[in-house]
């Protein structure tokens, strides 16, 4: 997942309107737009959080992964275990920005 981000003082804020913390290595980033990525394991279902809309689900032996529409563009998630999730349901997801 590739966004465009905008770091201000103590959060980036991704395209759309989600914010997270700045992790602490990258404290000395400049403000300015710039583009990270985070991989799909790295991503958590979370009871509240980014929300999105499911668009395609894969089991993949024990790992289910879930393709997504959010507020910052597409992505994907990456959870341990075999998930029932239907096409078009809502998923709470959690992003670590330790993880950018």
């Amino acid at each position: 997942m590739a966004q465009s981000v905008r770091r201000r003082r103590w959060h980036i804020r991704l395209a759309g309107s989600i914010a997270v913390l700045r992790a602490r290595h990258l404290e000395t980033l400049k403000p300015g737009r710039y583009r990270f990525g985070i991989r799909a394991n790295e991503l958590s279902l979370a009871v509240t959080g980014t929300t999105g809309r499911v668009t395609f689900s894969e089991v993949s032996g024990s790992e289910t992964f879930l393709y997504f529409d959010a507020p910052f563009g597409s992505a994907v998630i990456q959870v341990e275990g075999v998930h029932s999730v239907t096409l078009g349901d809502d998923i709470a997801v959690a992003i670590n920005p330790d993880r950018f």
